[in-house]
């Protein structure tokens, strides 16, 4: 009876430590695999961040071709008030995701939470050296134990600027041209933009909003950062030496 005790006791430690040992992993699969999906979002980002105006448009019989002919007609003499307004979203689009990958690329820059922070021991005050050289040499010896320095998180803050800058899209910029054609045609443009208000105005306004929801995104996702390297400072300010 006491040597099955001692077996079934055997048996669940090695089950406790096989799981201890388990959970003990966990936390770098999760981090491995949330770093897969930020790329697979990124990539996805990229794929899709270009808006174009000029979809391809299929036709069926001659009656299709016919409609796609006048459609062709109408986008093209809607391009100066149509393709203005997605280039401002493309460039707002193209700041996003530079942005992101600013952000992505500083988070990769960062140790774990967990990751020993122990500062190596100061050398005895009778080895120090007193030439310069060997001083120099001294302090190069001492940085090499330093974590490398990407100052990837430098790229943030014009980043996060840029995003503000563009995220406002507007469907009424300046009409104008030269001579008295010109202001013909910018007084026609002008006309055509007035009765199409009803279609394209709502379609930018919603655009803006969520322009602007993911600049504040973006912006606490950057406080956060900072957030997270002054905590980072004030470990590395505060590590004990190593025995």
């Amino acid at each position: 009876m006491t040597e099955m005790n001692d077996a079934t006791v055997a048996q669940l430690l090695a089950l406790i430590r096989a799981e201890v040992r388990r959970r003990s992993l966990r936390p770098a699969d999760d981090a491995l695999a949330d770093q897969q999906a930020l790329r697979d979002a990124l990539d996805d980002i990229e794929l899709h961040r270009v808006v174009s105006a000029h979809w391809p448009l299929e036709a069926r019989g001659p009656l299709g071709r016919l409609l796609v002919l006048a459609q062709k007609v109408v986008r093209r003499g809607l391009a100066w008030y149509i393709n203005p307004i997605v280039e401002q979203q493309n460039r707002y689009n193209d700041a996003v995701a530079r942005t992101l990958r600013a952000l992505a690329d500083a988070y990769r820059d960062i140790p774990p939470a967990d990751a020993p922070m122990d500062a190596p021991p100061p050398p005895p005050a009778d080895t120090v050296p007193r030439d310069a050289a060997a001083l120099q040499r001294a302090v190069a010896a001492r940085a090499a134990d330093e974590p490398p320095a990407a100052f990837a998180e430098l790229a943030l803050a014009p980043a996060l600027t840029l995003t503000r800058q563009a995220a406002a899209v507007s469907a009424h910029l300046p009409l104008g041209g030269a001579g008295v054609p010109g202001a013909l045609r910018a007084a026609l443009q002008r006309g055509l933009r007035l009765a199409l208000r009803w279609l394209v105005n709502p379609i930018v306004e919603q655009q803006n909003r969520a322009n602007d929801a993911i600049h504040a995104a973006l912006a606490a996702l950057v406080r956060h950062d900072d957030a997270v390297r002054a905590g980072m400072a004030a470990r590395r300010a505060t590590r004990r030496p190593r025995p």
